[in-house]
């Protein structure tokens, strides 16, 4: 048996077997493909100088009938059914029923009759656990897929529809690719979130593993513990959210007076992001206008693949899924925190629909800070929230105001630790105040080492609690081991200061946020993100450098965290758009030549 045959009487009891496979990665002097059965998944690596197969991935029944198939322990006599189908190209298409056929076979599907059905002809289509049902009514030609939401019928409707060309759905949602979901859209208050994930087969079993689903399904609970979950699963890299805060999306809104088109500019941005880190091959997202042209000329225009659209995505691709939780769980926290900022007992009001309780709270922003200060929490572009105003929505960033005073407090989020897994093959777990924990889980002893500060609270804690102990188990296990003393997350309360804008812009090394008072934030952006850095230059009001120095330092939300943060704990931050490029950084003097203007 030479090197291609071996391959292909591999594919050939792949297809037998009802399973599914597809290109993988690419890799040195060889072939490699992915191996799917159910929520099972395998990579198989072929080398065609010496005939050699290496089988990858979890342990799996699937796995083990792979491994037994290369090592010679099944006979080819198993391995290919009497009647094994003729190849798809070897079919000539008559009706559209023999075309799906034609597809059915290039997937590796297996494809039997159905039930007796009057005026047309029924068929059952599995893959690996998946089945569905497809009739077909000969005198209109029209197909109907009858089945559960799964990747099957997804991708049995999307070659049905012709939207979009059918092996590129079905490769898209099958194989490795970007899920992206939004929330908020709908509602009065909050932000417009809009998330990606991207996700490998592997990362995808994971995800499934840890019920990861569409977040409409899930409570408020479950979804942020999943939405941790999901971080310390995917990469930081492989993952992006864009809380659009109301102000910036009143202006967003204005700009695009649409909100479809500030939604496709909204998800080619996200998209752009991990696609840059991570070279999806793929992209899949929630169709949220009838009109796909909108997303997908956008795409185009930042140089993406063209978006694979469906409605209820997340219920056909578990990257979707993940990528609605992230953005669910971002919406909640901040609309506790805007709550909090406006004045309110809790979280701003959800959804648009309890109109009593969205006017109440409408008001009460009113009240106390004046009808533009509405902008800063709400969507100015619902005809309720118009009509609280007089008709006439204010213009994002018109208030200036010249005296420095406080705000309201701002809560911030800190990270107390992360875990990053490194290139010399183990867990580091890093502490804000300056301890580590090392474990090598591939260790004969599964070794664990605390180092580090040796006054830090870390080291303090969890050095006498594993001296000589080791680790045999999962990683979330002993994730939630050192949470039980050193929590993940803390919350800080930061003082809010009026009065003060601020400006942002690159730099080599990261970015810089020149502030209206004279005070200048660096932000360092280092290879390790848990190393990024902030330094703060320059003279300033006391207020804005308590302000500042109540940041977390190092910093680990990122650039785009920290603009976030510092738009909440500056809400006047758009009086920095009057600074000219002589103005950036030179004090309270230019400051008061700006306001004499």
């Amino acid at each position: 048996m030479n090197g291609a045959s071996r391959l292909d009487d591999l594919k050939a009891y792949i297809r037998a077997q009802g399973w599914l496979w597809q290109p993988g990665k690419p890799i040195a002097y060889g072939e490699q493909i992915i191996v799917l059965a159910g929520s099972d998944t395998a990579s198989v690596s072929f080398y065609p100088k010496n005939g050699k197969l290496i089988i990858g991935g979890a342990k799996s029944l699937m796995k083990d009938r792979l491994d037994a198939w290369v090592a010679g322990e099944i006979e080819p006599s198993e391995e290919v059914p009497e009647g094994e189908p003729e190849p798809a190209e070897a079919m000539l298409p008559g009706s559209r029923l023999d075309e799906l056929k034609c597809f059915i076979q290039q997937q590796g599907w297996r494809c039997q009759p159905g039930v007796t059905i009057a005026h047309g002809e029924q068929i059952i289509v599995i893959s690996g656990g998946q089945t569905a049902r497809v009739n077909f009514w000969t005198r209109r030609g029209k197909l109907e897929v009858q089945a559960a939401d799964s990747l099957l019928k997804t991708a049995l409707q999307a070659w049905i529809s012709g939207g979009v060309a059918p092996d590129d759905a079905a490769a898209a949602l099958a194989g490795p690719h970007i899920g992206m979901d939004e929330s908020g859209k709908g509602d009065w208050f909050g932000p417009l979130v809009v998330a990606a994930v991207y996700a490998d087969i592997p990362v995808m079993g994971r995800l499934r593993r840890l019920g990861v689903r569409d977040s409409k399904e899930l409570d408020t609970t479950t979804i942020l513990r999943l939405a941790a979950e999901i971080e310390r699963t995917v990469p930081p890299e492989a993952r992006h959210v864009w809380a659009i805060a109301p102000e910036q999306y009143n202006e967003l809104y204005a700009r695009h007076n649409n909100i479809n088109l500030l939604l496709a500019e909204a998800y080619a941005q996200v998209a752009r992001q991990v696609s840059d880190a991570t070279q999806a091959p793929a992209i899949v997202c929630d169709q949220f206008a009838q009109n796909a042209d909108r997303s997908e000329r956008t795409f185009a225009a930042a140089n993406l693949p063209r978006p694979v659209q469906r409605h209820r995505a997340e219920s056909a691709s578990v990257a979707v899924a993940a990528a609605s939780i992230l953005a669910s769980a971002a919406f909640t926290e901040m609309m506790e925190t805007l709550g909090r900022e406006a004045g309110l007992d809790g979280s701003l009001p959800k959804g648009a629909s309890d109109i009593e309780a969205l006017e109440a709270a409408a008001r009460q922003v009113i009240a106390q800070g004046g009808a533009a200060a509405l902008g800063r929490y709400a969507k100015l572009n619902f005809k309720p929230v118009k009509a609280l105003l007089g008709g006439t929505a204010p213009v994002a960033g018109t208030t200036v105001t010249s005296s420095v005073r406080n705000g309201t407090p701002v809560t911030v989020p800190a990270a107390a630790w992360e875990a990053q897994f490194q290139p010399n093959g183990f867990w580091r777990y890093t502490f804000a105040n300056g301890g580590y924990l090392d474990w090598w889980p591939d260790s004969a002893k599964g070794t664990i080492y605390v180092h580090g500060k040796p006054e830090a609270e870390s080291v303090r804690i969890l050095k006498p609690k594993t001296d000589g102990k080791t680790w045999h188990g999962a990683r979330e296990k002993l994730d939630q081991s050192v949470e039980r003393y050193i929590p993940r997350l803390t919350q800080r309360q930061v003082p809010g200061v009026l009065g003060i804008g601020w400006q942002r812009r690159g730099t080599v090394f990261g970015a810089r946020f020149d502030f209206t008072d004279g005070r200048l934030l660096n932000y360092y952006r280092c290879k390790d993100q848990l190393k990024d850095k902030l330094l703060i230059q320059g003279t300033s009001s006391d207020l804005a450098r308590a302000a500042l120095e109540a940041l977390p330092n190092p910093y680990w939300g990122g650039l785009d965290r920290l603009t976030d943060v510092l738009k909440r704990l500056f809400p006047d931050w758009r009086l920095g758009d009057a600074m000219g490029p002589n103005e950036r950084g030179t004090g309270m003097a230019a400051w008061f030549r700006i306001l004499g203007s």
